[in-house]
């Protein structure tokens, strides 16, 4: 099984966990493994929207991962 997701996007976060439930029947498992880097720069080099790409992904994508395994996995 397949499913596409931004992890930055807590819909679509959602819309994986529920489709691996409804596909599998339950979720044991979580790996967040999505992340991005800005490349070699010093953060007076890194402009703001590329921050926020970065913490998008790398933290509040393992957040929502998290969020939406952690509800599942309680049932």
């Amino acid at each position: 099984m397949y499913v596409q997701a931004d992890v930055q996007y807590a819909s679509q976060v959602e819309n994986l966990v529920t489709r691996t439930v409804s596909e599998f029947g339950r979720l044991d498992i979580m790996v967040n493994n999505a992340g991005v880097g800005v490349g070699p720069h010093t953060i007076i080099n890194v402009p703001e929207e590329k921050y926020d790409f970065l913490m998008a992904i790398n933290i509040k994508g393992v957040w929502l991962g998290c969020k939406y395994a952690i509800a599942q996995m309680l049932k």
